[in-house]
């Protein structure tokens, strides 16, 4: 069986065309703007969510990244330049650093503050 596939462009419109239709679909029954003003809300709200989840996970992997560093050497790293130079991350993070003592805190000026 032949299947045919949308080409990328038009996949893309596609989900363009849905979610317009969805956000005017909100408006409520009467014809005012709640729902509309609803999605709008939400939607503003997303990048905040977005960099705390951003956080999170940034500073569950270096936890996870140190605790490692500490079984195979027996101490904390004194610095992120520890855990690259061991291979245990790629590159320091843009939100956080770690301390002498092995312990993450945030960057300054980081949204994860």
């Amino acid at each position: 069986m032949v299947q045919r596939m949308l080409p990328r462009p038009a996949i893309g419109l596609t989900a363009v065309v849905a979610l317009s239709m969805a956000v005017i679909g909100c408006g409520s029954a009467d014809g005012g703007s709640d729902g509309l003003r609803g999605a709008m809300e939400v939607a503003a709200g997303a990048p905040a969510a977005a960099s705390a989840a951003g956080c999170d996970l940034d500073r569950s992997a270096l936890a996870a990244a140190i605790e490692v560093f500490v079984a195979l050497n027996g101490e904390p790293p004194t610095s992120e330049q520890d855990l690259v130079d061991a291979q245990m991350i790629v590159e320091p993070t843009e939100n956080y650093d770690v301390d002498g003592d092995g312990e993450i805190v945030a960057q300054p000026g980081s949204p994860c503050a």
